[in-house]
């Protein structure tokens, strides 16, 4: 009898050890970590002078291995805090989508772009129109005409580790990025026009520009399109100017841009003029192009008034 009770304590004595050892081995974890993005944006963009500072950032946390997302949040555009389960990330912060700036394929890091719509089908009919009066043979459809990007800020960090946290415990874990746009805009000067007072608008096709852009890696999309914008009267005596944005030029192929203008009248008739401006392209540092060839628009006959 004696023995058996011996027996039984050393018995519930070695389940206690085994279960405080099993303790030791498997700590329990809080499910997510607390982590605190200090973001600041970088307005310094050529050409752009009123910039909206974007209210809100989207935050991904992409797996290292596969790609494939594991977390997303949401942030202000001072930073925020997020949290993600502990593991090994890319992290990326990019302004939401927008009326113009489309994003797709956002569920893995190597596919997710950044890209504009088409333009309406009234504008495309009238596009196709100012081609075809070119004598261009080019089919429009085959290089799409999409609107101008709104700028998109992107922020990322490669090989972030997120560590685990017990319960109760603080650790200050802290990120600081900085999100630059990966728009660019570009400048449009005429300064040779004549009879810019009978000029009612002027519709403007910038082509040869990417398609669009794989945001993360800021790889181009193969595609190309051509961007539609409008101009105005230029600061100057008889010049027109105008921006476009575009996500830049394509590193691996032969970049080229032309642009082609419509412009109507006082009367409602339209004036063609076309200008391949690939070099500057390629080489401004100031992105701007300038046109110095002569855009001439004579007096409409029996008078004007009519607005299209």
């Amino acid at each position: 009898q004696q023995m058996r009770r011996v027996l039984h304590i050393i018995t519930l004595l070695t389940t206690v050890l085994l279960m405080g050892a099993s303790c030791q081995r498997r700590p329990f974890f809080e499910q997510s970590t607390p982590v605190n993005l200090v973001l600041s944006i970088n307005l310094n963009v050529v050409n752009e002078t009123e910039i909206e500072t974007p209210e809100m950032l989207k935050v991904v946390f992409y797996d290292m291995s596969t790609g494939q997302e594991m977390h997303e949040d949401y942030i202000t555009a001072d930073g925020g805090y997020v949290y993600p389960e502990p593991g090994h990330y890319d992290l990326v912060v990019y302004s939401i989508a927008t009326e113009a700036t489309l994003l797709a394929d956002e569920e893995n890091i190597h596919t997710n772009k950044a890209f504009t719509g088409e333009i309406s089908d009234f504008l495309k009919g009238q596009i196709s129109s100012l081609l075809k009066a070119m004598g261009l043979t080019k089919d429009p459809s085959e290089e799409p005409i999409v609107y101008e990007p709104d700028l998109l800020w992107v922020a990322s960090e490669h090989d972030v580790i997120i560590p685990s946290v017990r319960p109760g415990e603080t650790k200050d874990i802290v990120i600081h990025l900085e999100a630059h746009s990966i728009v660019e805009s570009w400048k449009v000067i005429c300064r040779q026009v004549q009879g810019l007072e009978y000029i009612i608008s002027i519709k403007c096709i910038a082509s040869g520009l990417l398609e669009g852009e794989f945001i993360v890696e800021e790889l181009p999309m193969d595609g190309s399109v051509g961007v539609f914008y409008q101009m105005g009267r230029g600061s100057e005596e008889n010049t027109l100017q105008g921006r476009f944005r575009t996500f830049g030029k394509h590193p691996q192929r032969a970049n080229y841009m032309i642009f082609d203008f419509g412009v109507t009248d006082t009367k409602g008739d339209e004036h063609h003029f076309r200008f391949d401006v690939t070099d500057q392209f390629l080489n401004s540092r100031d992105y701007t192009i300038i046109i110095d060839e002569p855009i001439v628009i004579p007096e409409p006959e029996g008078g004007g008034g009519f607005l299209p």
